[in-house]
């Protein structure tokens, strides 16, 4: 009997044991949901920013105006102005020589190797070397300087009111500054460079074999796209990689301690762009982590419209379809704290009054502005799903090519119309006119027979 006992005392530890164990391993492998009801995360970095991206609404904010280094995701605005200045796909494949007036680093590029267009966008984006970045300014336009001007230029026509460039790198420069409000913009519209996200999302790349180098593979230095590490995140370990990010850039600051990221990372078809600058290399994995918790469990999204909800029509002057239905070209949601009221919220349609043909399938025509309580917080493009091309004459005044055909169809039945009863009123007066005469030469005809009568019985009529 006591050595049932001390059986059954052992099972019964054996299994607290094993329920702790499988407690504990829980806590660590589970994402961590520990922020509770609108509370917003602690972050070291000096700046950050989290943007809505379909909606353009600031979801975080901690010093989103503050000019700040962003380091090397200043490259993201010098490849948007590369691609913007190349002419035709086939430059890609052009090869270039490394000159001898690039600032080299160990391990990097080798003067007098001849590497493709390609290969160096890859280095720039995914290594952030610095030479191939120079190489391909100077390979864009005549000088370093006229490049950088053209980066500034960029970033006026974005809109980014507290950034400038001094170099196409990201090297330190007491003149060169972004916020992360301006950086989260930048880095919405380089995403929507296909080659540009397309190879933000990459883990890893192959540079081809060239005459000074045999051939290697590069691999992201963003950590939330590769799942290699453990990372503390608010007393929990936590792999490094996030499901749904998509791309990222990093960039270090003045000194090796200081490090700066953006990402993009779409959950539920919302999509965030989170970004850090000036933060601790130790903190910037955990922090951006912190972030796309807080913006993704702990604000409440409410979907207003879905990607292809038809909001109403354009017109389309001189297209062979002279009108279009307008539809959401993102799915828009509005961020509400938990508990604050929907009755804040407020929609308004704005759609431009007319286009002209040819039209493109995707073209923006109008926005789906979203306000809380007044003020303008986001709000989503409107397109058009479907290509015009220029239709006929008819088409200026508004008359699509099928209405055309239309009318022309039913023109040509009421000419035929026209038509047949002139003919058939021809036809009839000309057999009155035949019935008429028909009438007289009988009448005569009597006449005559009546004549030839009398004259043959002699009868003779007095007046």
């Amino acid at each position: 009997m006591k050595i049932n006992n001390i059986e059954k005392k052992s099972n019964i530890i054996k299994k607290i044991i094993a329920i702790t164990m499988a407690f504990a391993m829980v806590i660590v492998v589970l994402p961590n949901k520990s922020y509770g009801e609108n509370i917003t995360p602690e972050i070291s970095g000096s700046g950050a920013y989290v943007l809505a991206a379909s909606t353009g609404e600031a979801v975080y904010e901690k010093n989103p105006e503050q000019h700040l280094n962003p380091g090397g995701i200043v490259k993201l605005m010098s490849a948007m102005v590369l691609i913007d200045n190349i002419k035709t796909d086939v430059e890609y494949d052009n090869k270039l020589e490394i000159d001898e007036n690039l600032d080299f680093e160990e391990g990097g590029l080798i003067e007098g190797e001849i590497i493709s267009v390609s290969d160096l966008i890859k280095l720039m984006l995914i290594d952030s070397s610095n030479e191939a970045s120079q190489a391909l300014a100077k390979y864009s336009m005549e000088s370093l300087e006229e490049f950088v001007s053209s980066m500034n230029a960029k970033a006026k026509e974005l809109n980014l009111q507290n950034t400038n460039f001094t170099n196409p790198t990201g090297i330190s420069d007491e003149m060169q500054y972004s916020s992360a409000e301006d950086v989260a913009m930048m880095t919405g519209k380089a995403l929507d460079y296909p080659l540009i996200k397309k190879i933000l999302s990459m883990s890893e790349c192959t540079i081809r074999a060239t005459n000074k180098s045999d051939e290697r593979i590069i691999k992201t230095k963003v950590a939330l796209l590769n799942s290699g590490e453990l990372v503390e995140v608010n007393g929990s370990d936590r792999i490094s990689m996030y499901e749904g990010v998509y791309a990222g850039k990093t960039g270090k600051g003045q000194n090796d301690n200081t490090s700066s990221l953006t990402v993009g990372c779409i959950n539920d078809d919302m999509d965030l762009i989170v970004v850090i600058l000036g933060d601790n290399e130790n903190n910037i994995v955990s922090d951006s982590i912190k972030l796309l918790d807080y913006s993704i469990n702990n604000v409440t999204r409410n979907a207003l419209i879905k990607y292809g909800d038809v909001v109403g029509e354009i017109k389309v002057r001189h297209g062979e379809i002279t009108k279009l239905n307008v539809m959401a070209k993102n799915k828009g949601y509005v961020y509400l704290p938990k508990g604050a009221s929907e009755e804040l919220i407020e929609t308004v349609t704005v759609i431009d009054k007319n286009l002209t043909a040819p039209v493109t399938k995707g073209e923006v025509v109008g926005r789906y502005n979203i306000y809380i309580g007044n003020e303008l917080v986001g709000g989503v493009d409107l397109m058009v799903n479907e290509d015009v091309k220029v239709g006929w004459f008819p088409s200026y005044i508004y008359i699509s090519n099928r209405a055309s055909i239309i009318a022309g169809i039913v023109a040509l039945f009421i000419l035929m119309g026209i038509s047949y009863i002139i003919n058939l009123r021809r036809i009839n007066l000309k057999k009155k006119r035949e019935r008429r005469a028909a009438k007289i030469k009988e009448m005569a005809i009597k006449s005559m027979e009546m004549e030839e009568d009398r004259k043959r019985r002699n009868w003779t009529y007095h007046k």
